[in-house]
């Protein structure tokens, strides 16, 4: 099942993610660092955000790094703000790659644009969040898919340059096509997003084949919990036959299914998912 999101900046001003959270959102892209490697000046803000609001979120890099060191030090600083803002691991890193600056014209030019990318890569799985690259179908089609870079790919292509509602399904016609895993189409630079004042980039994200796209949680979740963990399990409920909402909050409904399930798995009922839940709904 698809999921319609989002991804934003400090361009996009001031948010109002419960508002953004009632429109249907179910996943928002989020800028970390600018060029100089510190924090977008709203990163902490639209991080808790949409936790707060119950929306699964990842990060983005824009990224003007053409060798490897470079790639290396902008890698390090998205991983320390991730780690220090306690985000789950499994967190997507999205390596935005589109910047005139680094477009590679000679054949060196392209080996050393792919080490970099390969070592930013190295460095965030090697700190447990997964990454992947975003960049515009000429981009993937000229530059990215000769480089053959075993990851998930964000692309960009706007059918459309017309303001358009969050949730208006794009024209499945246009769908980049890409080798190997499409996580993602932006299929639109002008979405109106309630909560949101200035025109924002929609999303459609496609649930990565055999898997969630929900981190799995690591502590107990229970009646009353919110975020990304608590998607993960409403997901996994429902593919084991639970109708639920995938919004991040665990409400009634949710509480029901659990003891629902944990009851003809052979567990204990307490609508707690623990580790022994968690095992069972990955069986």
């Amino acid at each position: 099942m698809a999921i319609y999101g989002i991804d934003v900046s400090s361009y996009n001003g001031k948010i109002d993610w419960k508002r953004v959270h009632e429109a249907g959102c179910g996943y928002a892209v989020i800028k970390i660092t600018r060029r100089d490697n510190t924090p977008d000046a709203r990163f902490s803000d639209n991080r808790r955000g949409c936790t707060e609001a119950g929306i699964l979120w990842g990060v983005y890099r824009y990224a003007y790094e053409a060798t490897r060191q470079q790639a290396e030090r902008a890698a390090k600083a998205v991983i320390r703000l991730l780690d220090g803002a306690k985000a789950p691991k499994g967190t997507f890193v999205w390596w935005d790659m589109e910047d005139e600056s680094i477009e590679p014209h000679l054949q060196q030019e392209r080996e050393h644009l792919r080490e970099s990318v390969l070592a930013a890569q190295r460095l965030v799985q090697a700190a447990g969040y997964r990454f992947g690259i975003y960049t515009g179908l000429w981009w993937y089609q000229s530059i990215i898919r000769p480089m053959e870079i075993d990851c998930p790919y964000w692309i960009a292509r706007y059918p459309s340059r017309r303001a358009i509602p969050f949730g208006t399904p794009p024209e499945e016609r246009y769908r980049p096509q890409v080798r190997g895993t499409l996580w993602g189409w932006q299929y639109s630079s002008a979405g109106q997003v309630p909560g949101i004042s200035h025109s924002t980039d929609l999303d459609v994200i496609y649930p990565l084949s055999g898997g969630t796209e929900y981190p799995e949680p690591t502590e107990n979740l229970r009646l009353g919990s919110r975020g990304a963990g608590v998607c993960w399990v409403q997901d996994m409920l429902n593919r084991h036959g639970a109708d639920l909402a995938v919004d991040g909050i665990f409400g009634r409904r949710t509480d029901e299914a659990v003891r629902r399930f944990q009851r003809e798995h052979g567990l204990s009922a307490d609508g707690i998912v623990g580790r022994l839940t968690r095992s069972k709904l990955k069986e």
